[in-house]
């Protein structure tokens, strides 16, 4: 009898090839937990670019910068570092936004501290003390305040709507979520300089009998409030150690300054000016001058108006050839005015331009000459010298003998009383 093949038995291998190929499909598929759906909810979100512009208002970018978002109040929700200094982009919600931007980040600047960093409109700089200095017989007491390093700032404010939002709520495919929104919001943020320069030009008869020369200023706003126009109210004295020797013109001494807002940029100091340069050689005078960073007045004394002779105090101490010191004191809180270039006038009428006042990059002046009564040097012989008496400017400060000690009442961060 013919054995008859059992059908169940025949078919054995299709089946086996039919389980093998259902596992390598099933294996190759992505495990559950990672599938996606074939359409997912949009919830819309708006991308902003913000665009920094650098170098309307300063010398130079810097290498690194900080944006910073407050969202729907005053509380920083967002908090950006970055080495590019042209643009960040963002992916935002609906929402009344504040900006600010700041070259470098806080903790990077060595001249001031940043307080209430996470508030927009508390944030403020304010400027540490000056520690290496040794006071001399003329300072004796006075705490000086650091000369400011250049710092950046931007503020600004938008608004994302709803309205815009609400028209890209939608179902999209998923395999289209990374694609660019549809909602572009680009912002070009402009940034000041918060600092200011003080431009100090001292007529001096007897140039060639002095030393060297030092000196401070008084009632200089100690910081800024970054979200504002305003100075803080408390002020302090500056250290004026790095002085430059002109001959020439008034006119000629202040348009050298004026040309560069870099100090280093000037040229070898203890230079002069060409008298064939000076229409008349009866302008033709002995100055030092002196530039240097500061946060402008403190708030409440930013016009000629708002203050009073004492409110700054410029007090210089030269010491002559012999070793000896002499001190002069001037009231000048009367003659600092803002830089006369058509940009300003000295009542302190000053321009606006976005969220801050152009005030904050305008340039002070002061002059010392015969309307004040400048500083008369006597004839001093040079007891280094066997020619007799010889010019020997120079402006880095050797150490001072005892002179005339005197008080001028200086403390930091004393507040306006004037």
């Amino acid at each position: 009898m013919a054995i008859i093949p059992s059908c169940h038995n025949a078919h054995w291998p299709h089946r086996l090839f039919h389980l093998l190929a259902l596992l390598v499909l099933l294996l190759s598929c992505q495990p559950w937990y990672e599938r996606e759906p074939l359409e997912v909810y949009y919830d819309g979100v708006a991308q902003v670019k913000f665009e920094i512009d650098w170098l309307n208002h300063m010398e130079e970018k810097p290498s690194g910068m900080t944006l910073l978002l407050a969202k729907d109040g005053d509380a920083f929700t967002t908090t950006r570092v970055s080495n590019n200094v042209d643009y960040v982009t963002m992916r935002l919600p609906a929402g009344n936004y504040k900006v600010m931007v700041i070259s470098y980040a806080f903790d990077e600047y060595a001249s001031m501290t940043f307080s209430d960093q996470e508030s927009y409109n508390a944030v403020a700089a304010r400027s540490n003390d000056l520690t290496t200095r040794i006071n001399e017989s003329w300072d004796r007491g006075v705490v000086y305040m650091m000369t400011p390093e250049v710092v950046g700032v931007a503020t600004d404010t938008f608004t994302i709507s709803e309205a815009d939002i609400e028209a890209q709520r939608h179902f999209i495919d998923y395999r289209e979520r990374e694609k660019p929104d549809t909602l572009y919001i680009l912002k070009r943020e402009t940034v000041y300089d918060m600092t200011c320069l003080l431009n100090i030009f001292v007529q001096v008869s007897g140039l060639k009998f002095m030393r060297s020369v030092t000196g401070s200023i008084s009632g200089m706003a100690d910081g800024f409030y970054l979200s504002h126009t305003l100075r803080t109210t408390e002020n302090g004295p500056l250290l004026l150690d790095d002085w430059f020797r002109r001959i020439g013109s008034l006119k000629e001494v202040m348009a050298e300054f004026r040309r560069t807002r870099s100090p280093s940029s000037l040229v070898t100091r203890g230079d002069t000016l060409s008298v064939s340069e000076v229409a008349d050689d009866d302008e033709v005078h002995e100055w030092i001058c002196m530039r240097v960073p500061t946060f402008g007045f403190p708030h409440g004394r930013e016009t000629e108006a708002d203050r009073v002779p004492r409110s700054n105090i410029l007090t210089l101490c030269f010491t002559m050839l012999d070793g000896s010191t002499r001190t002069y004191s001037y009231e000048v809180g009367k003659h600092i005015h803002y830089r006369q270039d058509g940009q300003s006038d000295i009542t302190g009428n000053r321009p606006t331009d976005g969220g801050l006042t152009a005030s904050v990059q305008l340039d002070l002046d002061l002059v010392i000459d015969n309307s004040l009564g400048y500083p008369d040097l006597p004839y001093v012989d040079d007891p280094g010298s066997s020619s007799g008496t010889a010019s020997a400017f120079d402006v880095i400060v050797d150490p001072w003998e005892e002179g005339d000690t005197i008080d001028i009442g200086l403390s930091r961060k004393q507040k306006s009383i004037f």
